[in-house]
């Protein structure tokens, strides 16, 4: 292999990581928390300088008579992503033995290319054990294409093993300091470019198929496998995150809906029920706290779709077709 002569990632888009925290890697109610804690501290600074109408309960009547017509309406967002989770999970014997098999099929096929007997059945071990040994399949293709005279099948060869291996170190890293949930398989390779590499491999081997000799063509044909087989992986592991994402959403909404709609029908009697505003509402911070509590179903909203959003954009097409968002 030739050197790397690129920068690291960090010095191409040092900001990516803090980014990418708060897009889809960080905890969802971490960001979701900081997004109130965001709101509070402007409602706060708003009403020490006096620039809102927080203190007149015609404001609060109308503010909170939104608020509770609002987060109703995410009673609906619930109800619609269980259906949308059980149309999912529930099926009759028949489909449900043709998946099993499926699947069963697939794991099989990773075992045999990883030589081994059976393969783990945590998402983040099994794409380890299948990265590891994709990375071990381009780094003895870069060794059999060494001794080579075609320099320009050398340099075509190193365009798609440099770039690989680099990629694949890091999603092996990755996988190896993570947990074991689907998310955990599916962020550290959610940035890799498994279609431009099986483009480029299938190129290898459609120009200098005929000049190869026949332990690097089989090289190149092992390493397209694994490369299909870890884009498919990827997109399996992505469609159990969705599921299990939007089940803990939904379930997140109703914890958080119901304390933010209490406490917005609790300010919306008070402010009702005088004339003048109340002393308890009057008080600093309290008229800023009672917004951002009925803020916060919108809040955790916010921060699980904006996960899935950016996930399903940077996986949305599959090999052998990308997009310039699945383009780290």
């Amino acid at each position: 292999m030739t050197a790397d002569t690129h920068p690291p990632e960090a010095d191409q888009q040092p900001f990516r990581k803090p980014i990418d925290w708060v897009l889809y890697r960080g905890d969802r109610l971490v960001v979701s928390a900081l997004l109130a804690s965001l709101i509070l501290t402007i409602l706060l600074v708003l009403e020490w300088a006096d620039l809102t109408a927080l203190a007149s309960p015609t404001a609060l009547f109308y503010l909170f008579s939104a608020f509770i017509g609002g987060n109703l309406t995410l009673i609906t967002v619930v109800l619609s992503i269980n259906q949308l989770v059980l149309s999912r999970q529930l099926q009759a014997p028949g489909p449900l033995r043709k998946q099993i098999r499926q699947t069963e099929v697939f794991r099989a096929d990773v075992a045999a290319v990883t030589d081994q007997p059976v393969t783990p059945v945590l998402p983040p071990q099994f794409l380890e054990r299948l990265v590891r040994s994709t990375n071990g399949e381009a780094r003895a293709l870069a060794q059999s294409a060494g001794d080579l005279d075609d320099e320009r099948v050398r340099r075509d060869i190193d365009a798609l093993v440099d770039p690989l291996v680099a990629d694949l170190d890091r999603v092996a890293d990755s996988l190896e300091r993570s947990g074991t949930s689907p998310f955990h398989a599916l962020s550290a390779i959610l940035n890799t470019d498994l279609a431009t590499r099986i483009q480029t491999a299938r190129h290898v081997e459609a120009v200098h198929g005929d000049a190869l000799p026949d332990r690097v063509v089989s090289r190149v044909e092992r390493l397209d496998n694994k490369l299909e087989l870890l884009d498919i992986s990827r997109e399996y592991f992505k469609t159990l995150f969705m599921q299990k994402e939007l089940s803990y959403l939904s379930r997140m909404l109703l914890y958080v809906g119901l304390p933010a709609e209490v406490s917005a029908t609790v300010v919306l009697l008070v402010v009702s029920s005088r004339t003048g505003m109340p002393p308890l509402l009057a008080a600093p911070g309290v008229v800023p706290f009672a917004v951002v509590l009925s803020f916060l179903p919108l809040a955790v909203l916010f921060s699980f779709v904006l996960r899935v959003a950016t996930v399903t954009e940077r996986s949305v097409a599959i090999a052998p077709f990308t997009t310039p968002e699945t383009i780290p």
